[in-house]
């Protein structure tokens, strides 16, 4: 695995779906084809997590980590961080 792209979210269902179709858009430009990408929820109470599960039909290396609540930035960080195999991480927020 070359790119593992980490990130979180919590409460994301109004944003989510846009956060995914830029970073389409720039593996797309940049022609990465060797990437997994890891979303950590921490714990959303909305929609995100049922979101996630279907932009995952287009995101075959998509990896979604639920936490059972709301343990904060860092903790979603570092539980996306141990899970990624990249070579290279990028971080970023949702």
């Amino acid at each position: 695995m070359h790119l593992s792209i980490v990130t979180t979210s919590y409460n994301s269902a109004n944003t989510i779906s846009e956060f995914f179709s830029e970073i389409k858009k720039v593996i797309s430009e940049l022609n990465i084809s060797d990437y997994e990408i890891i979303v950590v929820d921490d714990g959303s109470k909305d929609e995100t997590v049922e979101i996630l599960k279907k932009i995952r039909e287009d995101f075959n290396n998509l990896k979604i980590i639920i936490l059972s609540k709301n343990y904060g930035h860092h903790k979603a960080l570092m539980t996306g961080l141990n899970e990624s195999i990249g070579k290279f991480i990028f971080l970023l927020d949702s």
